[in-house]
């Protein structure tokens, strides 16, 4: 590959490039680049399209207030339409939003307590950002909200990570239309292996009415004709049945190396695309991706990590219509972070790539990256993610095309 490219754009924010045959000179290009938020500091933790636009949700601190929840929506030029702020007196972390079946907006969130101790809390939105209800889930321990998806009787499911059974185990509460979980006797809501074990739930796939697919990390040892790290971390999934039950063993995605899931997808043939974070070493990552089948057999791309000779973690993966992917992460510059972006054959070769952020060289404040990235109808992208503006951090919607380069 050639040299890095360094190219001054809005607001102090930098992209630079690994030229490949695909990558052309973007300094042609007009800059979709749009910011949100009001007073104090927003990060951004997710993006999800509906029929008229995006919604973006992230988190927002005002000095020594409290975190507190910040749900925004705007048009697709990325006008912002309504934005509002929740949450209480407590911690409240956001992670996920979904468009229901009757177009109202479900949030999964992390309610942290002064404590140290946490809570799964739902929140039902109108499609206009007024708040409907909203639901804490208490068990024993602690809990950690994942992602939150929709069930075909109209209902949620939220995943996440609990403590209640000792070390951390995957967990996923199943809820009604308005927020009520369901008991244990219609849905297990704990699953994980051993006290000795830490089991990091991440998402959750529906393959069909009664068959769903939890997804996460695992350090349990791995087993006859499972691949892994001894004593690391791996790449999990777990498939469960209508009533949250195990309907086979757990399958083990791994290498030698300790291995993170950041997020996994469905693809349009009904695969999935795992990507997480590869332990190259001490304070030395890469960004991994994987490939597997409905019943979670390797296809070529078996935890291929990207090998782009820069110190990156993996947040987020979307697929293009053009039957490439597009992979969401961080690179981590003079001990501070830059937005980086990939686009990825199945084969897990790097067509593309940019870095985007505040440059590394002259700011002292990081760049984050959100899980949410979404392919757009004309084979590019678009992606939330977090800039610092003026000693402040904003959420920053950022379209580029197939060629990863900036455009409106």
């Amino acid at each position: 590959m050639n040299k890095i490219v360094y190219i001054l754009i809005l607001f102090n924010i930098l992209m630079f490039g690994c030229d490949t045959e695909k990558n052309l000179n973007p300094g042609s290009q007009d800059y979709f680049i749009k910011y949100y938020g009001e007073d104090g500091n927003q990060v951004g933790k997710d993006l999800y399209q509906v029929s008229d636009g995006y919604i973006l949700l992230g988190t927002t601190k005002k000095g020594i207030d409290s975190y507190q929840g910040v749900l925004a929506k705007t048009d697709f030029q990325g006008n912002q339409q309504w934005i509002v702020e929740f949450g209480g007196l407590s911690d409240d972390f956001p992670n996920s939003v979904i468009e229901a079946s009757d177009g109202n907006l479900i949030v999964s969130s992390t309610l942290q307590y002064n404590t140290g101790e946490s809570d799964i809390m739902l929140y039902r939105f109108s499609n206009a950002g007024g708040l409907i209800d909203s639901m804490i889930y208490v068990l024993p321990g602690s809990q950690m909200a994942g992602e939150v998806v929709n069930t075909v009787d109209g209902g949620y499911i939220v995943t996440g990570t609990s403590s209640a059974l000792g070390d951390n185990n995957f967990i996923s509460l199943r809820t009604d239309q308005v927020l009520t979980v369901f008991p244990d006797s219609l849905w297990r809501k704990e699953l994980g292996f051993n006290d000795l074990v830490e089991d990091i739930g991440v998402g959750i796939n529906i393959i069909n009415d009664t068959t769903f697919v939890l997804f996460g990390s695992s350090n349990t040892i791995p087993q006859d004709g499972e691949t892994g790290a001894l004593g690391g971390y791996n790449a999990m999934a777990i498939e469960i049945n209508n009533y949250g039950e195990p309907n086979s063993g757990r399958n083990l995605f791994g290498t030698l190396l300790n291995q993170n899931v950041s997020e996994v997808i469905k693809t349009s043939n009904g695969q999935f695309m795992i990507v997480g974070t590869t332990e190259l070493a001490t304070n030395q990552y890469d960004i991994f991706v994987q490939l597997a089948t409905s019943k979670y057999v390797d296809l070529p791309m078996v935890n291929v990590n990207l090998s782009t000779g820069n110190n990156i973690k993996g947040k987020a993966v979307a697929e293009s219509n053009y039957g490439l992917y597009y992979v969401l992460g961080e690179v981590i510059i003079n001990n501070r972070t830059n937005i980086y972006i990939a686009k990825v054959s199945p084969l897990g070769e790097v067509v593309a790539e940019r870095i985007l952020g505040t440059n590394p060289s002259t700011s002292s404040f990081s760049d984050e990256a959100s899980k949410g990235i979404i392919g757009t109808p004309d084979g590019g992208v678009i992606f939330l993610s977090t800039f610092n503006l003026e000693n402040q951090t904003k959420m920053a919607l950022v379209k580029m095309s197939s060629d990863l380069l900036l455009y409106k």
